[in-house]
């Protein structure tokens, strides 16, 4: 082979290999900066999934179980145990994130009534039946109802919860309070001297404004604009969530 064709093939195998390393490099450009995986469709669709699935907060009294479903994000759940009760009374609280909403789910043996004067002249200001209903949590059909009243010493009071069927939900503007005095309770129910039913406490509570005006908030409006918030709307669905298993 003369000078000339040697020159020749070392030229054609350098512009070989020239090409099979270009061939290589733009593989590897490829694979690692042009095609990098991404998270499928999948895998955002199952961390929404997650998101979205309601967490279980149960309560126990006398053998019984109860359970209500709240958000994973941005509430949380705690129960405590009141002391010497024969059956387990306890109080749980589900709390939003930045302590402006509560709801409240206790469960007693007995709890006295709270009192009220049928003469007094404290009347109701507003008052909403929510349209859904919870039938799952005790024997009778519990409504949710908000209410607005006069305060006792001027001001103004709210009370919200779960509420059978009876005055409070067939109450109107400008009756006395104490139309509405039992809001957010469902009494016990005895079959003899056996319990068969505890008193059901489940109600919604502002802690904010509580705390800043306890009973004396100083108008409606205060109230009615938590009434609108996300917060609010959540701790309704919490507690129409509310079920004995």
């Amino acid at each position: 082979m003369g000078a000339r064709e040697r020159g020749s093939a070392v030229v054609i195998l350098v512009s070989v290999l020239t090409l099979a390393l270009c061939v290589a490099l733009g593989i590897l450009f490829y694979q690692n900066f042009v095609a990098k995986p991404s998270p499928t469709p999948q895998d955002t669709t199952d961390e929404a999934s997650r998101a979205a699935t309601p967490l279980v907060k149960e309560a126990a009294f006398g053998g019984t179980i109860y359970e209500l479903q709240y958000p994973a994000n941005g509430w949380s759940a705690t129960t405590s145990l009141v002391e010497n009760a024969r059956l387990g009374d306890s109080k749980t609280y589900f709390d939003n994130s930045d302590g402006t909403v509560r709801v409240e789910f206790d469960l007693y043996e007995t709890r006295g009534e709270d009192s009220c004067d049928s003469n007094s002249e404290r009347k109701i200001g507003y008052i909403s039946i929510d349209q859904a209903s919870n039938s799952v949590l005790t024997d009778e059909v519990l409504y949710l109802v908000e209410t607005i009243f006069d305060g006792p010493e001027g001001g103004y009071v709210y009370k919200i919860g779960l509420t059978p069927d009876g005055g409070a939900t067939h109450a109107t503007l400008g009756q006395t309070m104490c139309t509405i005095a039992s809001v957010g309770t469902t009494p016990r129910v005895m079959n003899g001297d056996t319990l068969k039913r505890p008193v059901v406490v489940a109600s919604i509570q502002f802690p904010k404004v509580d705390a800043e005006f306890h009973s004396k908030i100083p108008d409606m409006k205060t109230v009615k604009d938590l009434l609108d918030t996300d917060s609010y709307k959540q701790a309704k669905t919490i507690l129409l969530s509310a079920r004995k298993k």
